[in-house]
């Protein structure tokens, strides 16, 4: 399995895990093997893209793209609105980026969300359902997080 970046941010992080009991091992190990199944798995909005077969492809880069890409259309009218009124362009900016941003966890991980094989396959094996939850909540966490900074960071410039 590819060792990814994020996993190296959150080690720093795993003396948290231990003052709640829980095995961060466990807990990385799962996050790992979620991003990896997230490779092969094609976002909604990218179902009709056709890529060439054998290579790996990280289709959340080009959901981030597109985050991003709506965050720079975002900022014109943002930046007429605030000529107006400051307040006026800050409150609708935070009200359209957090309906972005409860649209995608709708679109993107409601199966996520939902999915029971997680339990049917893990729970015989010596994880414990804290550590499955708290690996599937940190998995939209992360994402999450980047949807909302590429769609937020246009706007900060």
């Amino acid at each position: 399995m590819k060792n990814i970046s994020i996993l190296k941010i959150l080690d720093r992080f795993a003396f948290l895990f231990k003052n709640k009991n829980i095995d961060y091992q466990k807990v990385r190990l799962l996050l790992q093997l979620k991003f990896n199944l997230d490779r092969r798995r094609t976002p909604l909005g990218f179902q009709n893209i056709r890529f060439k077969p054998g290579k790996d492809h990280n289709l959340f880069i080009f959901s981030i793209l597109f985050y991003a890409l709506l965050g720079i259309i975002f900022l014109l009218f943002i930046s007429i609105l605030s000529l107006e009124s400051l307040l006026l362009g800050s409150i609708t900016f935070y009200t359209v980026m957090m309906i972005f941003i409860s649209y995608a966890v709708i679109i993107e991980f409601s199966q996520d969300i939902f999915d029971q094989s997680d339990w049917e396959i893990l729970l015989p094996k010596p994880v414990t359902s804290r550590e499955i939850n708290l690996a599937k909540n940190l998995h939209i966490i992360i994402y999450m997080l980047g949807i909302a900074l590429s769609f937020s960071l246009p706007t900060f410039i």
